[in-house]
């Protein structure tokens, strides 16, 4: 890839970004498995030539599944995971690479807004936020395994446990996981 067909994704990046956010918007809500929903982005930019057209198709594929990716963690979508392709060649990795490095930019921040329009001013408060909603998330993790000890597969957490019982765990993973 030339460096002037870089500098052209880069530069297009804005609108391609946001049609391929909204593509993969609607994928996550009809598949459960990030292949098929990477196909069905595909296909959808296939039929967009001027976005089809910025990039080569394993770099386009490789935005896609970062977006759905994005996408997965912004609205909790259940969209599974795939195992890694490790077949491009090394200009495609490149490419992918600095489209990766650029998605980091447009990662989704507690406060509603991409790390990349962040300012200064907004860091620390965010790394604060990020580390409360990982400890919660630890939180829950922890709940979750200790009620997986109690509570036989395909039956429920309520029939096996009472309120009081779970209140109990809880305060004690609150002792163990501070926020």
């Amino acid at each position: 890839m030339s460096s002037c067909q870089t500098m052209m994704i880069e530069n297009e990046t804005g609108s391609a970004t946001q049609q391929l956010r909204e593509l993969a918007r609607q994928a996550c809500k009809k598949h459960d498995v990030i292949d098929e929903a990477v196909e069905a982005v595909y296909q959808g930019l296939i039929a967009q030539p001027d976005v089809f057209d910025l990039m080569v198709e394993p770099a386009l594929r490789m935005a896609i599944r970062e977006t759905i990716y994005d996408v997965r963690h912004d609205e909790g979508s259940r969209v599974k995971y795939a195992p890694a392709d490790t077949t491009r060649g090394p200009d495609v990795l490149a490419l992918v690479s600095r489209v990766g490095e650029r998605s980091l930019l447009e990662l989704a921040m507690p406060n509603g807004r991409r790390l990349g329009d962040q300012l200064g001013s907004d860091l620390r408060p965010l790394a604060e936020e990020c580390r409360r909603q990982a400890n919660g998330n630890l939180r829950r993790a922890a709940l979750c395994e200790a009620l997986a000890d109690r509570v036989p597969d395909g039956e429920a957490v309520r029939d096996h446990v009472t309120t009081e019982d779970v209140r109990e765990l809880w305060s004690a993973i609150m002792r163990d996981i501070p926020l």
